[in-house]
Parts: structure tokens; C-alpha cells; sequence
């Protein structure tokens, strides 16, 4: 794993066919946390308030806001800010997305498949990253997710299922920590409100790329050409 100087910190990444990927979340400092939650298009996060019913920004921790059209409007093109670029600088940007190209993608085929929806316990059933795929982890360092294995022993990723924000809740499914949705950069022209993003569920055939709500609450995976 390389690092880059980033805002006060090296961000660990693996790089995957030319593509560098960051190892953890914005808004996070390790690979298995949550980080910040963002509407598409705003370069504020936000995290649970103290009380654990409501959504704040990360800057000050005071300002109530709800993952919803009244305190995050869907955005177009001409006010879209980057939330991988706004937080960390340098040549970081969020993904592009789409459901036959765009970074999601590349990232499926590296990993051998062509579209998504492979996710099985992991080899040894724990954290092993000795077979080329897509995997569910029960138990990665004490947190659930996803596991994207590029080559056999080789260059891998842990997306953490951080639910997602909706209104004043986070959803994490029926089961606690049981999904999770990363933005991507990239808006669905024939729905102005929906934008593509990487979905992952502890199901079978549950991690794939599709469309999401610009409003609601997501987390935002870096990545660097």
C-alpha cells in the first residue's frame, strides 16, 4: 500500500489498472470507518449528532441538518462540488459512475466480473485476500463490508457498509450494518434527482451499480488518476 500527503495525514491507496484508490472514506482515518455522510453535489459532510437521532455537519458539530430536498436540494452540474476534491485537494475526485462504464465498473472487472452482484463469504471466512473476486466480511478488523480483491494476493479494497442517511436515521437495512451506498460523480440524465452510485448488501448477489437519490445521506470513496 502507497501513501499520499493529504490535509495533515498520508491517505494509504492501492492502485488498480492505472486507477489509484484510497483505502478509507472521506471524513474517515482508517479503512473500516464509517467517515462523513454527503448529499450529491455538497462538499460538507455530515456525522450523527451526539444523540445519535439526528445528522450535523462534521466542520462544527452544531448544525442540524436532515438528508432530505429541504436542507439539500438536488443539485445540477453548474453547483456541483466534488466532495473528494473539496476535503482532501490535490488530484483526488469522487468516482465516476454508471451502470456499463465509469470507475464502479473498472473496478467490477478488475476484480472479474463484469457488472457487480458477486458477493460470498470471504475464502477463509474472515479478512483473506488470497482469491480474485468480490466478497462479503462479517468481521473486517470488527466492522462489516465488502472486500474487492483485484488480483489473487494482490490489491485490495474494504468499502465498509456505513448504511446511508434518509431524513433524521441512518439505515443500515433490517440488520444492523448490512449495507451501504458510495457516491459517484456521475448524475442519470434521464432522472435530474437520482445520480449513480456502488451499493453493497450482505446478500448474494447484492453489490452492483445503480441510481440513488441526490438528497439523501451517502459515503464517498476517493479516488486519483
Amino acid at each position: 500500500i502507497n501513501t499520499v500527503g493529504n490535509t495533515g495525514w498520508d491517505t494509504p491507496y492501492v492502485e488498480i489498472n492505472g486507477l489509484k484508490w484510497a483505502t478509507m472514506n472521506v471524513g474517515a482515518k482508517s479503512k473500516t470507518e464509517a467517515g462523513h455522510y454527503f448529499a450529491w453535489g455538497y462538499a460538507e459532510g455530515c456525522v450523527r449528532n451526539t444523540a445519535g437521532d439526528g445528522w450535523v455537519l462534521a466542520s462544527d458539530n452544531t448544525t442540524k441538518k436532515q438528508f432530505n430536498t429541504t436542507y439539500f436540494e438536488n443539485r445540477d452540474a453548474s453547483s456541483f462540488k466534488d466532495a473528494a476534491t473539496s476535503n482532501w485537494g490535490g488530484s483526488w475526485r469522487m468516482p465516476t459512475g454508471g451502470t456499463t462504464a465509469g470507475d464502479f465498473i473498472d473496478l467490477f472487472r478488475a476484480c472479474g466480473i463484469a457488472s457487480g452482484y458477486q458477493c460470498t463469504p470471504t475464502p477463509d471466512g474472515g479478512t483473506g485476500t488470497k482469491n480474485k473476486g468480490v466478497y462479503w466480511c462479517e468481521d473486517y478488523s470488527g466492522k462489516k463490508g465488502a472486500l474487492f480483491i483485484a488480483e489473487d494476493n494482490g490489491p485490495h479494497l474494504f468499502f465498509p457498509a456505513a448504511g446511508h442517511g434518509i431524513d433524521a436515521k441512518l439505515d443500515e437495512d433490517t440488520e444492523k450494518s448490512n449495507s451501504g451506498y458510495y457516491l459517484s460523480s456521475s448524475t442519470i440524465t434521464t432522472m435530474p434527482t437520482m445520480v449513480y452510485c456502488l451499493y453493497i448488501g450482505k446478500k448474494p448477489n447484492s453489490v452492483a451499480a445503480g441510481g440513488s437519490s441526490k438528497s439523501l445521506g451517502w459515503s464517498v470513496r476517493p479516488v486519483s488518476d
